[in-house]
């Protein structure tokens, strides 16, 4: 089984050496999603939630989320490496 935090490695390593992006870690906000990614050139954000295979969002998470989301904002959660993969590529052929 994964753990969570080697899945956020993998999407921090993947946005920042193949999409140039940046990948923050966000700390501090109880539900708010674990990264926020900003892509160059557009600037484009997306919030990234992580979860790890059999986890699940909070209720506090799913309130972030939808708020996010009411006010315009990109939310995804990714629940493994493969979802990253999936994630990643799916930027690039929207470049």
């Amino acid at each position: 089984m994964e753990f969570e935090k080697d899945i956020e490695s993998y999407l921090k390593r993947r946005v920042e050496k193949e999409l140039g992006g940046i990948c923050f870690k966000m700390t501090g906000a109880e539900g708010v999603p674990d990264r926020v990614v900003v892509l160059p050139p557009s600037g484009r954000v997306v919030w990234v939630e992580m979860k790890r295979k059999g986890g699940r969002l909070s209720e506090m998470q799913k309130y972030q989320h939808a708020r996010l989301r009411k006010r315009g904002a990109e939310v995804v959660v990714l629940w493994s490496r493969s979802d990253v993969d999936d994630f990643i590529e799916g930027l690039i052929a929207n470049k």
